[in-house]
This record gives structure tokens, sequence and C-alpha cells, in this order.
């Protein structure tokens, strides 16, 4: 965000030269169009590569013959120390790895070998040691891997050694030759400097070395792009896409994936072939019109004013798109850019001049320096800095010290400004005050009292806030302090011991049918400070419709212990069922209150007929699922009437049960002289447990089938009761 875009130079610092021979069929502008980079500017790719030696052949091969034919830019000599020959698995080749060997054929003693490998493309950078590993008393060999060279293509150079408690000892050099991919031209849609937000991107005849003899072919080709605005910032390995019937390939870039940003584009082009190896076979630049403004102008600001403006004059495109917005993020230079905010500016009617009024109230009311930078964007979405301002407000106050002091075996703190010295005066000081747990929605401006020529101090009653929750280590009150009104002096967390309490249960399990009440208990709620638990209240409301039916329900402490306990009655609570929420709040004698505790039950709505809002399906709930009521005849065979189905997005929460749809499988039955009544459910007969269970379901009394004791009841399975459980876990 500072106003200094420092912009990396992508250096293309080496020129390779590559001459048209055998092996290398043609090379075409690598050094000049795709050099090495500078270090700060390396691009990494995360490209896989398999290790494949089906291309390798152990075979040895004496090179000093074939170096000059493969190798004409390295100089015209071989060292080999006498008694050794160094060789290769052989060269060229497709692979992405091959073996070097070093051979005594002297009949000394075999020494320890290493090899020393890099390529030949950005000198030494991509420099590997490998040790050697004995075969025979007369050979050791190791192989070289692609993948620890960048997977580079091209020449390979490696160096043999002897190693003894002397040191190390050159004893031959060898070269291999990695075959690369060949390609044509590199072309852009647009060709040239345009607006817009999308280009595409064309490398033609991608093609690769020998392919009819050594099997190498171009798996892929990637197209690494960036922004020169902020370096390789938001560099993206794009992949490209084959064109149908041709070696050529291609790629769409989009500026919203490089954020969006304007300028100078640079793409390389890397080609990736059957063995994982990589070659750079490209690179090109584009340029996407920017924005920019003649001038920005801030109007100043002082300690006397509460605003300033900041205009920026004539913002236009260069290739003549329309400017859409213009954003103006500003902060002070005090702690960072906590306070930054992205102000976004107004187009000054019949002008291109674009203008922003920044209010040091949004910025903590701070003295000290305001940075704003300027940002315009255009009709495509592409987005730019056009300039920045800077405007300083002079701190004329000074003060020592803050503090703040709990006043013993009270609900008040104290909190107090030492030495507070301005060069015009101190008329007042404010401090105003807001809980950190639920932000300023408590906030109260305090007027400061002078309690000597310079200090200020204030007394805070908790009363007076309500979120006071707080045991320190949890949440704190924040109090701000600004001189004659607006001038900002600083700032102090204040806090005073409170409440904690212990394991919070609840009856919520298996009451039985009737019952309308379950009990939440919390354990051992005392006070951090050694204060008086005064009250413990239990908050309690459902999920369903908010906190609309919400009862403070005022606790009983235990006599033995700390512990205490409530008693909630849902019909409190409009009867509803589902799931009920507690929060627990304990107050000290002084009145300051705590969080405690929280939890909830969940009260289970088994006999009731629901329906989500807006749907027309009705649903039983039974056993704690949901049961889908197929349709109106199996309804009216089991149910009163249609009314008491409750509306209610709580259902949700149900898992799905087996629905309800055939009057033969579900049915109500009473066996002939018995008062007994079964749910005939899928087979399976359920007893109904008593007449407040059948009433609570609104089963019909009407509604029941006679049949005669024996083989019709009798060849149904029993299975769990017809019972209202009211509340359940």
């Amino acid at each position: 965000m500072r106003q200094t875009m420092f912009i990396k130079n992508f250096s293309m610092v080496k020129t390779m030269k590559l001459f048209i021979v055998a092996c290398v069929m043609s090379l075409f502008l690598l050094g000049s169009i795709v050099g090495c980079s500078n270090p700060d500017m390396v691009i990494n790719s995360n490209t896989s590569v398999e290790n494949n030696n089906n291309n390798s052949s152990n075979t040895e091969t004496d090179q000093s013959e074939k170096k000059a034919f493969l190798f004409p830019d390295i100089p015209n000599r071989l060292y080999i120390l006498p008694g050794f020959m160094v060789s290769n698995s052989g060269t060229p080749t497709a692979s992405n790895s091959f073996k070097v060997f070093v051979k005594v054929t002297d009949g000394r003693p075999m020494p320890r070998i290493g090899f020393e490998a890099y390529t030949s493309y950005c000198g030494t950078d991509d420099l590997k040691w490998y040790e050697g590993t004995v075969t025979s008393s007369t050979t050791c060999e190791a192989t070289i891997s692609t993948a620890n060279h960048n997977t580079e293509t091209g020449d390979y150079v490696i160096k043999a050694y002897s190693i003894d408690a002397n040191g190390k000892t050159l004893i031959g050099e060898t070269y291999v030759y990695i075959c690369k991919s060949l390609a044509g031209n590199i072309e852009t849609s647009p060709t040239t400097a345009f607006i817009g937000n999308t280009f595409s991107v064309r490398i033609r005849n991608v093609t690769y070395q020998y392919s009819s003899n050594n099997g190498g072919t171009i798996s892929k080709v990637l197209f690494p792009t960036w922004t020169t605005q902020y370096g390789q910032d938001d560099l993206i390995w794009h992949e490209g896409t084959r064109i149908p019937g041709t070696n050529d390939w291609t790629v769409s870039i989009s500026t919203s994936t490089h954020k969006s940003e304007n300028g100078e584009y640079i793409i390389h082009v890397y080609s990736i072939d059957s063995a994982g190896n990589r070659t750079p076979i490209g690179g090109t630049s584009l340029y996407i019109y920017r924005n920019k403004a003649n001038s920005i102008i801030n109007e100043g600001a002082s300690i006397a004013k509460s605003s300033y403006k900041v205009t920026a004059k004539n913002v236009i495109n260069e290739g003549g798109a329309s400017i859409s917005r213009v954003l103006f993020p500003t902060w002070t230079e005090a702690n960072g850019q906590d306070d930054l905010i992205w102000h976004e500016g107004t187009r000054i009617s019949g002008t291109n001049d674009w203008e922003f009024r920044i209010q040091r109230s949004e910025h903590k009311n701070e003295a000290g320096k305001y940075i704003t930078h300027v940002y315009a964007i255009d009709g495509y979405g592409n987005i730019n800095c056009i300039g920045a301002s800077e405007t300083t407000i002079t701190k004329n106050f000074t003060f020592d010290s803050i503090s703040y002091n709990p006043v013993e075996n009270s609900n008040i703190l104290t909190v107090k400004i030492n030495n507070v010295v301005n060069t015009t005066g101190v008329s007042s000081v404010v401090f105003p005050t807001w809980s950190e747990v639920y932000g300023q929605n408590d906030i109260r401006w305090y007027q400061g009292t002078r309690i000597n020529q310079k200090d200020w101090q204030i007394q805070i009653n908790t009363i007076d806030h309500i979120g006071w929750v707080e045991y320190c280590n949890t949440g704190n009150y924040l109090t701000h302090i600004y001189g004659n009104g607006s001038v900002y002096l600083g700032e102090v967390k204040t806090c005073i011991n409170g409440i904690a309490g212990g394991a919070v249960t609840h009856t919520g399990n298996q009451m039985i049918a009737g019952s309308t009440t379950f009990k939440v208990k919390i354990e051992n709620v005392i006070h951090k400070g050694g204060k008086r638990v005064a009250k413990v209240y239990f908050p309690t409301w459902t999920e369903n419709n908010g906190q609309d039916e919400l009862l403070w329900h005022e606790g009983t402490k235990s006599i033995f212990n700390n512990d205490w306990e409530v008693t909630i009655n849902i019909n409190q609570h409009k009867n509803e069922r589902g799931q009920y929420i507690i929060h627990i709040y304990s107050y000290d004698e002084f009145g300051n209150r705590s969080l405690v505790g929280l939890t909830t039950v969940y009260v289970s709505r088994d006999g009731q007929r629901v329906k989500l809002p807006g749907d027309n399906r009705i649903f039983l709930v039974d056993q704690g699922k949901k049961r889908f009521i197929g349709n109106i005849s199996i309804y009216n065979s089991l149910f009163v009437n249609w009314n008491g189905i409750i509306e209610t997005n709580d259902i949700n929460y149900l898992p799905d049960g087996v629905s309800i749809v055939d009057s033969n499988k579900t049915y109500l039955a009473k066996a002939y002289n018995d008062y007994i009544i079964y749910l005939v459910d899928n087979g399976v007969k359920r007893l109904i447990a008593n007449q407040s269970s059948y009433n609570y379901y609104n089963f019909g009394w009407d509604k029941f089938r006679v049949v005669y004791p024996g083989p019709e009841l009798d060849a149904f399975n029993n299975m769990p009761s017809v019972n209202t459980i009211i509340i359940g876990n």
C-alpha cells in the first residue's frame, strides 16, 4: 500500500550460444527471449517429474570423440587423469535420468568417487553433488536425475573427482545432452496495446528433437504470466491447450487471475516433454492501457478540523476506457494500517475529477501522518494506483501515563490520565467506554473531572453497562481518551474480577408423559475476587421464532454448596417443543454480571403433527423422527381432525422416518373385549401406553379397528410403545 511501488526487473542475464548441428536441430531465440532470471525473479514450477530410466543404457561410451560434435560451445578439450576413464550411458537422450561412470584402467584400487553435475543453461545455479556407487573392482557410477536440475534440457556437464584424506582431485569430465523442445513464433491477440480484460497467446509448431527415433513427445505447454506492476506477486503458471490437428498451443488469460492489474504483462513459455523435462521455448509481452490522473490534491488537515478532502484530477484511461470507480484507501502512520479504510470516491459532475472527504473520526481521531493512496478502476474491472497523498496533523497534547484502579468492595472503576499538557490549553478530557465482548452497544461518553492542574479522571459504574460480563481473562472494558473533545490521547483496558462456574447439567432424559418441566443446574458458582454471589439467572428461549418467549428464570442456591438450580416449565414458553437454549448469568453483591455457563435441552416433538413454512407436506413426529403422511386418506384414518398442525423450521433437525402411506399397513387396532389399543405400523404392533399419549398424538377415538384376539394381532411383533416422551437429550 505504500506509494513507492517496487517493480523488480526480469533480467535476461545469459545468452546461450547454440549452433544448428546434428542433435541440436533448431533452438530458436531461447537465449535472448527466455534467458536466465534475476535471482529475485526466479520462476518456480511445481511440475511433477517421475524418474524413468527406460531410455537409459548402461553401456559405457567414451565421450572424447563425440564431445566436440555435440557441445560446440564448450572448450574443445576433455580432461582425463591417467589411469581413469570417465563416460556416460549415452547421448543424446530423451530420458529424465542418465548414468555416469568412472573406470580404473591401470589396476589401482578403486578410490572414493564423487560427481558434480550442472546444466550449461544458467551457469552453475543448479550444481549438485552425487556420491558414486562402486559396482565392481574397477567401476563406479552415479545416476543423474533432471529433477535435481530444475528438469532442464540441453547440455549437462559432469565432473568426476577422486576423494581422499587430502581432499578431492578432478579426474575427468563427460557431457550429456538432454533433447529439447523446439517451437516457432509466438503470437498474441490482441497484437498490440489494448483496453480489455482478456487476451490470448499462441505458440506455433511445438515439436520434440528426434521424436522419430527416441520416443519423446510434448505432454504439456505452460505459460507463466505476471505483471510488472509489483514484480511477480501475481505469477500464475497457466496451462495451454493444443489446437487440434496442429502442433500449436494456446491459452486465454484473464486479468482477474492477476489481481485485475493492467500495464505490462510478461508471458514466458515452457514445454514439458513425456519424460517430465522442461524447456523454455519463448516469451513475449503485452500492454493493457493503464488508468492515470494529472495530480492528487490534498486540501490539508489540522487538529482543529474534523475532516479534509482529497481530489484526483482528470482521471482517465490511456486507451480511452471508461472509469467506473476511484478508491481512496486511507490510514494513519500510527500503529501501522490498523485503521485502514478503502473509501469510495465520488465523480465531480461534468468533470473527470474524483474526490472524497476523509473523516478523522473514522481513523480514531489520531494525530500524526495520514496517508491516502488513490486507485482507479476502469470499465473492464482493471485497477491500478494513480497517485498518493499525505497530510500531517500536529499533536499538541502530551501526557505522562494512563492508569485504572478498581474501587475495593464496589462496582466502581477509576480511570486516570496524568499530566495532560497542550500548547493551547486543555478545556476538557472525555473518556468513551464500552465492553469488548458486546461491541459498542453499551458505550457511554464520560466527561472527565480535573483533579489538579494537569490530571483528569472518571469513575465508571459497571451497572451502567449492560455488557459487563467479564472475568479479566476473557473480556475487558475499553476506555479511549480524547483531549478537548476530539484529539485522541490514548486508551486503556479495564476489568474487574468476575464470577466463574463449573459443570452445567440438566434432567433432559426420559420424562414421562404429561410432564412439562425439566431442571438445569450449574455447579460451584464462585466469585474470583472473594465477593458474595447474590443471584444466578437462567435466561431461556427456544430456537423457534427467535427469542419471542425469552424468560429470565431466577435460580435457587443449594443450602449445602455453591450449586444453583432452576426448574423450567415449557408452559411458560408457549408450550413449544424443540431446542431450548439456556444461558446462565451470575450477579455479585454490587450488581456486576458475569456469564458463567450455557447449555441446550431438546424437548421432544413426539406426537406432534408438523409442517415446514410454505410447504404443504405434513409429518408426524414419532420416536424422534419425522414421518411423512402420504395422503389425505391415511391422515383421516388416524387423526381426529386437521387442527393443531404446527408450522416450524425446527423439524429440519429431525432425521427422516418411514413414511405413512398405506392404511392397510398403518392403522389403529383394539382387541375385542379389551381396552388396549395398538398402532399397527408396517408389520409390527406398538402399544399405546396411556390415554394421555393417545390424545397427544391426536388419534381419533372412532378411528381404531376392533379385531378379535388371536391370529391378526398375534402375528405382529411387539415394538416400542407409543408414549409421549417430553424431554430428550
